[in-house]
């Protein structure tokens, strides 16, 4: 079959360089690597699977079948895998088929929908620097192109320890922000009150939690109330 033998039997590396190569000649300079790189894996991998295979999920006909499989399982919304796979969908039919898909579908809707799903895809992630790329898309999706940028620059910043969010969170509450549970996990609800603690202290906004931005929010934390009255220590005989 020559050449066409070739092209039938292309890998997914062939794949993904051929995706990589053509993103790169429509992209500003500014895109940042790590971005297209993952965005090429995505067309690569759905270019390469059936709307209806066997093994795995097979590649979305459209917004709909999104809509159906992930939207209305709402046990597959706690799996950051299934999230990721949901998001990276939303991400191929509301960027790449676009012109596609407008005429059938909400795309501002769906692009939303889709940034909630690599949201709760970086709330899952055990690796940090995959946690805040899957963070940078969704608010590329959302049109934050700046945050987004922030997330970017910074994918080898380190993650704290689960004690070191909890101290994070507790010192947020302590000052009053609406911390939905205190469980060490930097989820859309810890990240984003973060990111609104970091705004009203003039700090750089990243949603991240770090080991400087604990001792600054354990810094700006209430003192604990020093006891008085009736709950005060009764002094011992010999101390009066």
């Amino acid at each position: 079959m020559g050449p066409m033998n070739e092209l039938l039997a292309s890998s997914h590396l062939q794949t993904l360089e051929f995706f990589l190569v053509s993103l790169r000649d429509v992209s500003d300079p500014s895109v940042d690597t790590q971005e297209l790189l993952y965005n090429a894996s995505v067309l690569a991998h759905y270019a390469q699977i059936s709307t209806s295979c066997d093994d795995e999920l097979g590649a979305p006909a459209n917004l709909s079948s999104v809509f159906d499989r992930f939207v209305t399982g709402a046990a597959l919304l706690r799996d950051g895998t299934i999230m990721e796979t949901a998001g990276a969908q939303c991400l191929m039919l509301t960027g790449f088929f676009e012109d596609q898909m407008r005429g059938r579908h909400n795309i501002r809707w769906y692009a939303e929908l889709g940034a909630g799903f690599f949201m709760r895809a970086a709330s899952n992630e055990s690796s940090a620097r995959k946690a805040r790329l899957l963070t940078a898309l969704a608010y590329w999706r959302l049109g934050d192109f700046k945050t987004a940028t922030a997330y970017l620059q910074n994918l080898d910043v380190q993650q704290l320890s689960a004690k070191g969010i909890e101290g994070i969170q507790q010192g947020l509450q302590d000052q009053g922000y609406s911390v939905a549970k205190i469980d060490g996990k930097a989820g859309m609800n810890t990240r984003s009150l973060i990111g609104a603690y970091q705004k009203a202290n003039n700090l750089k906004v990243d949603c991240w939690p770090t080991e400087a931005l604990l001792t600054h929010v354990r810094a700006k934390s209430p003192k604990a109330p020093s006891v008085k009255g009736a709950d005060a220590a009764t002094p011992a005989p010999g101390q009066r």
